[in-house]
C-alpha cells in the first residue's frame, strides 16, 4: 500500500495543487523541467537524441527518452556511467566497487542493455564478468541518452531492456570559427582522489578538429564501518584494494562540406583497478581468486536463477543476465549499491595503491584502442534525404590477477552500422539499412573460462513514422543472422535467426498532455560466455558450464504511459510488462543430493566424485547455464514542479518512484531484483548561482530468490553548489558537492560484492571547470 500511496502522490499530488496552474503552451517545452538551468541563468536549447536515426526530440518519440544534457551531467557522479545514471527513474547500477558500474534498467542489463559511445557499441569485456569496467567516461561528454522502443532496432537484437548512449563529439560534423573547449578538475576527500579532463575543439577551413583527454588517481575509499558484513579480520573505515587510476586521450578530424562531413577519431583508454572482495588463493598449481567469505552466495544467484551474466555487453556478449533493475548484472545477489561519491571518512589506513601490494588483492590491468570511421551525405540520391554510416574497430585486452601472475581477456571486435533516410511516402518518413559485426574473444590463464570463440552477425533494419493528426506512430523491424563458433574438441558452432518488431503510438489529446502505447518483440542469441563456458570463473567464485544447446531468448513487452510536458508542472509515468521465453540463467546444482549447493576447486572435471563436502566456503559454486521462462513488470513516475520562476531565481521540486519485480515461471523470486525506490530533489538557479539537493529512499530488498540473503534498505542525501564568473573571456565554474552526507553504509542488493564491498561513505567533492 505505501508503494501505491508513493505513486500517486508523485503522479497526482501535486497536480492539485493551485498555486501551480498549467500555462500550457502550443508546444511541449521537452527540456524545461527535465534539466536544471546552466548556472549563468540561460534557459537551455532544444535536445535532441542522437541515438535516434531522426534525431527527435523526446516529446516527439515513442516511448520517451532520458537525457542529460552537458549541463545535467556535471552534477553527476563520474564514477562510472552506471553511478552517472543510476538515480534516473527505472535505472540504477551494480557495482564491484567505485572502479566497476554498468547500469541496469528495468532489471535488465548485461546483453540486453546496449552500452553505446557515439553510436556504436563499447567494444569491451564489460559484460563477460562483473568486476569488468566499462570502457567509456562521462565527465566532458556533451549528453547520455537512455531510451527503449523501435528505434533500439537499429543497435542490435536483444537489446529488450534498452539502450545507453553515451555522446563523445568527437568527430565534428562543424567547423568551430573560433578555438572552443573546456577544462575541469577536482578532488574528492573519500578516496583522495583527484581527477582531471579536457576538450578542444577548433578548425581550419573546411577541416575541424578534436582532442580531449582525462586522468583519474584515487586511493582506496573510505566506509563508515567495516567492508565485511560479518567483520571478521576486515579493516574498519576503508575498503581496501579499492583505489583505481585511469587514463584517456582521443583525437578527432573531420572535413566537412556544404551537403555533409567525413572523419575519424582515435582513442586511447587504460583503467587499472583493485577488485575488492576478490582474492587469489595460492593453491600450488597458480592462482585462484575466490572470494573467501561469500559464505552464502546468495548472489550467485542461486537457486535459481541468479542470473548473472557474466557476460554480455553491448556486444553481444553472452548477456548478463538479465539483472535488474537496479542491479547489476551480474548482480550478485546483492548488492551493495555504491554510491557515488565517498567518504570523508578519511581514516588513515586506506591510503592508496602501495597498501594493496602488501594486503594483496586481484587487479585489472586494462587498455583499449578503438578507432572510430563516420560520413554522412545530404541528398546522396533521387528519393533519398541523407545515407550515415558509422565504423568501428577496437582491440581491448586485460590481465586480471595478483602480480606477477594473472588472466588474460583480449576482444578484437568491429562493427558497423549504415542507414538510408528516405523522403516521405506516402506520408511515412523513415530509415532502412544494416548493421554488422565481427568479433573473436580469449582468455588465457588461470581464468580461462571461455575458450577461443568468434562471433559474426548480420542484420537489416527498417524504421518508419507518420503523424495522423494529433497521432504520432513509429514501426521498426529487424532480422539477424549469429553465427558463432569456439575452439573446442567438439569444435562448436551455433547459429541462429533473430527476428525483432516494434512499434508504438502517441496521441496528444490535448495541448501539452500526451498518452501512448509501446509493444515489441525481441528476439536474443545466447552469448559466448553462455554457450561455451567451461572453466572457473574466479570473480564471481563459480565454475561455470554453458550449453551449445541454447535456444534463442524470446521476449515480449508492453509499455503504458501518459504524460504532462508543458506548463509549470511536468508528470509521466510508465507502466511496463515484459515477459521473456527461454530466459538465460545461471543455475546452483545440488548433483550429489545432499541438499547443498555444490562447490568444486577450479580443476573441477565434471565427475561429481569431485564434489566437495559442504562448509568448504572458500572454493566455487558449480553453476550450469540453464533456461526458463521469466517474467518483469513494474513502472517509473515523476513530476517536477516549477516552485518559483521570477527575479528572484528558479525553483524546481522533483519527486520520483520505481518499482521492478521480476520471476521465474514456477513463481520463484529471480535474484538480484533492484528494491523499490522513492527519491525527491530541489534546485535553485539565480543569475550565476546553482544548487541542488536530492534525497533517495531504497527500501529492503526481502523478496529474494532461493537461497539470496536480504538486503538493507538506506537514505542517500547528496548536495550541489556551483557559481559561474567570467574573467579574461573564459567562463570559470566553481564547484562543491557532498555525497552520502548522513554516511549510510549502502550496499547493493544487485551487487556481486554486496557483503564484502560497500559504497563510499560521506565524500566532499571540491572542483573547477572553466569554458572557453
Amino acid at each position: 500500500m505505501l508503494r501505491i500511496a508513493i505513486l500517486l502522490l508523485v503522479v497526482t499530488g501535486i497536480h492539485g495543487a493551485p498555486a501551480l496552474a498549467d500555462e500550457t503552451s502550443g508546444h511541449a517545452q521537452t527540456q524545461e523541467e527535465n534539466e536544471h538551468t546552466p548556472a549563468g541563468g540561460a534557459s537551455l536549447e532544444e535536445i535532441r537524441v542522437t541515438a535516434h536515426p531522426f534525431s527527435e526530440t523526446d516529446e516527439h518519440m515513442v516511448r520517451p527518452a532520458q537525457v542529460l544534457s552537458k549541463e545535467e551531467l556535471r552534477t553527476r557522479s563520474i564514477s562510472s556511467i552506471g553511478e552517472t545514471v543510476a538515480n534516473e527513474p527505472g535505472v540504477t547500477s551494480s557495482d564491484y566497487g567505485t572502479g566497476v558500474g554498468r547500469p541496469v534498467i528495468r532489471g535488465q542489463s548485461g546483453n540486453r542493455v546496449l552500452i553505446l559511445e557515439d553510436g556504436l557499441s563499447t567494444m569491451d569485456a564489460g559484460s563477460f564478468s562483473a568486476d569488468h569496467a566499462v570502457t567509456t567516461e562521462t565527465i566532458l561528454s556533451q549528453q547520455v541518452e537512455i531510451l527503449s522502443g523501435p528505434a533500439t532496432l537499429l543497435y542490435g537484437s536483444g537489446g529488450s531492456g534498452g539502450i545507453i548512449n553515451v555522446v563523445k563529439g568527437r568527430i565534428l560534423d562543424y567547423v568551430p570559427d573560433d578555438v572552443e573547449g573546456e577544462v575541469a578538475l577536482q578532488y574528492e576527500t573519500v578516496s583522495d582522489g583527484m581527477t582531471g579532463a579536457g576538450r578542444l575543439n577548433f578548425g581550419v577551413g573546411n577541416f575541424a578538429f578534436h582532442i580531449d583527454g582525462m586522468a583519474r588517481d584515487t586511493d582506496n575509499y573510505n566506509i563508515p564501518g567495516f567492508a565485511e558484513l560479518e567483520p571478521g579480520e576486515s579493516t574498519r573505515g576503508t575498503l581496501a584494494n579499492s583505489s583505481r587510476k585511469t587514463e584517456n586521450i582521443s583525437g578527432g578530424l573531420s572535413w566537412v562540406g556544404a551537403r555533409g562531413y567525413a572523419g575519424f577519431s582515435v582513442s586511447r583508454y587504460e583503467n587499472e583497478y583493485g577488485i575488492p572482495g576478490h582474492h587469489h588463493h595460492d593453491h600450488g598449481h597458480g592462482h585462484e581468486h575466490g572470494h573467501d567469505d561469500h559464505d552464502d552466495h546468495d548472489d550467485h544467484g542461486h537457486d535459481d536463477e541468479d542470473e548473472h551474466h557474466d557476460d554480455d555487453d553491448d556486444h553481444g556478449h553472452d548477456d548478463e543476465d538479465e539483472h535488474h533493475d537496479d542491479d547489476d548484472d551480474h548482480g550478485h545477489d546483492d548488492e551493495d549499491e555504491h554510491h557515488d561519491d565517498d567518504d570523508d571518512h578519511g581514516h588513515d589506513d586506506e591510503d592508496g595503491h602501495d597498501d594493496e601490494e602488501e594486503e594483496g588483492g586481484a587487479r585489472i590491468e586494462m587498455e583499449q584502442t578503438r578507432y572510430d570511421f563516420v560520413a554522412a551525405l545530404d541528398n546522396p540520391l533521387p528519393g533519398l534525404s541523407r545515407v550515415k554510416m558509422r565504423w568501428g574497430y577496437s582491440d581491448y585486452k586485460h590481465v586480471e590477477g595478483e602480480e606477477g601472475a594473472g588472466t588474460l581477456f583480449d576482444n578484437e571486435e568491429v562493427e558497423g552500422r549504415v542507414e538510408f533516410l528516405h523522403n516521405p511516402i506516402g506520408g511515412w518518413f523513415g530509415a532502412v539499412g544494416f548493421h554488422y559485426r565481427h568479433q573473436d574473444f580469449l582468455t588465457d590463464g588461470p581464468e580461462s573460462f571461455v575458450p577461443l570463440s568468434e562471433l559474426e552477425s548480420f542484420g537489416v533494419f527498417v524504421l518508419e513514422k507518420t503523424d495522423i493528426g494529433p497521432v504520432h506512430i513509429e514501426l521498426g523491424a529487424r532480422f539477424e543472422h549469429q553465427d558463432s563458433s569456439a575452439e573446442t574438441e567438439t569444435g562448436d558452432k551455433n547459429s541462429y535467426d533473430l527476428f525483432n518488431a516494434s512499434g508504438g503510438l502517441n496521441w496528444d489529446y490535448a495541448p501539452g498532455y500526451q498518452v501512448g502505447l509501446s509493444f515489441g518483440h525481441s528476439e536474443r542469441a545466447p552469448a559466448l560466455g553462455e554457450l561455451y563456458a567451461d572453466g572457473p570463473h574466479l570473480a564471481t567464485t563459480t565454475f561455470e558450464i554453458g550449453d551449445t544447446g541454447l535456444a534463442k531468448e524470446k521476449s515480449n513487452n508492453v509499455d503504458i504511459y501518459w504524460r504532462k510536458t508543458a506548463g509549470k508542472l511536468t508528470v509521466s509515468a510508465n507502466f511496463f510488462y515484459n515477459r521473456i521465453d527461454d530466459y538465460i540463467y545461471y543455475q546452483e546444482q545440488d548433483l550429489n543430493g545432499d541438499g547443498f549447493a555444490d562447490r568444486v576447486t577450479e580443476f573441477f572435471g565434471g565427475n561429481p566424485a569431485n564434489i566437495l563436502a559442504p562448509g568448504v566456503d572458500e572454493e566455487l559454486f558449480l553453476v550450469y547455464i540453464s533456461q526458463d521462462d521469466a517474467e518483469f513488470l513494474g513502472f517509473e513516475a515523476e513530476t517536477r514542479a516549477r516552485l518559483m520562476d521570477d527575479n528572484n531565481g528558479r525553483m524546481v521540486l522533483r519527486l520520483w518512484a520505481d518499482y521492478v519485480e521480476g520471476e521465474r515461471s514456477n513463481n520463484t523470486n529471480l535474484a538480484r531484483i533492484t528494491p523499490w525506490r522513492f527519491g525527491s530533489g530541489l534546485t535553485y538557479s539565480r543569475g550565476d548561482l546553482y544548487a541542488a539537493v536530492n534525497y533517495t529512499r531504497v527500501n529492503k530488498q526481502d523478496s529474494t530468490a532461493p537461497l539470496e540473503t536480504e538486503t538493507d534498505g538506506y537514505h542517500l542525501l547528496d548536495v550541489h553548489a556551483e557559481y559561474t564568473f567570467r574573467t579574461g573571456g573564459n567562463r570559470v565554474t566553481l564547484f562543491a558537492r557532498g555525497s552520502n552526507l548522513l554516511d549510510e553504509e549502502i550496499r547493493r542488493h544487485v551487487s556481486f560484492v554486496k557483503d564484502q564491498a560497500p559504497l563510499p561513505g560521506r565524500s566532499g567533492i571540491f572542483g573547477v571547470r572553466v569554458g572557453f
